[in-house]
This record gives structure tokens, sequence and C-alpha cells, in this order.
């Protein structure tokens, strides 16, 4: 009986690691963007959270940089992204029903015409 329940558990907690979350790194339409390097330096950063149903299968939270891009008129972008502290716990206590990602976006605006 022990044995049949750590197997189950194992089998569960190897579910938080596996799973299908995307994030679309996409410029707003009509707009020129440039990917950074990891070693080139930004002035702005900000962070959300991707949100997503059943181990990541379902977006339930926008995903896409576009928005972000647009609103602070960043031409050059750099994308991270992560599975932090809160992101674990998050998903630990769901079970995976409802799992998070932290995306970092950082870049430098474009100059005004």
């Amino acid at each position: 009986m022990y044995k049949k329940r750590l197997i189950s558990v194992v089998l569960l907690l190897s579910l938080l690691f596996i799973t299908c979350y995307t994030v679309k790194v996409v410029a707003p339409p009509g707009k020129n963007v440039q990917l950074l390097s990891e070693s080139e330096t930004t002035t702005f950063k900000t962070t959300k959270r991707a949100i997503y149903l059943i181990g990541g299968l379902i977006p339930i939270a926008n995903t896409q940089t576009d928005e972000t891009i647009a609103k602070y008129e960043l031409q050059n972008v750099r994308v991270k992204t992560e599975f932090d502290i809160i992101d674990w716990l998050i998903s630990g206590i769901t079970g995976g029903l409802v799992v998070t990602k932290s995306v970092t976006i950082e870049g430098t605006p474009g100059t005004s015409k």
C-alpha cells in the first residue's frame, strides 16, 4: 500500500515538470523591433505572469509581448521566461491544474519622432 502511494505521489509530482507552455514574442503590427542579447543593457523592465490551465495546455492570460512593447514604445527587447518560487507554489497547491510562468520583458524605448 505504501509503495503504491509513493509511486502515485512521484508520478503526480513529475507532471509538474511536463507541461506545454507557450509565450509568443511578437512585435506590434507595423513596428520594427530588434532582439537584444543577454549582455546588452536596458532601461525598462517589467514582469508579468502567464497563467495556464491543465499543465499549460490552455492559456487563460495573454502570453504575447506585443501589448507591452506597444505600451512602452520599445524598439529593442529581451524576453525571459522562468518558473520562480511563486510559480512552483501555485502549481503545487493546485496540483498542476493552474500553472503560472513569469515573463520578464526588458528593453529600450525608441526615440519619438
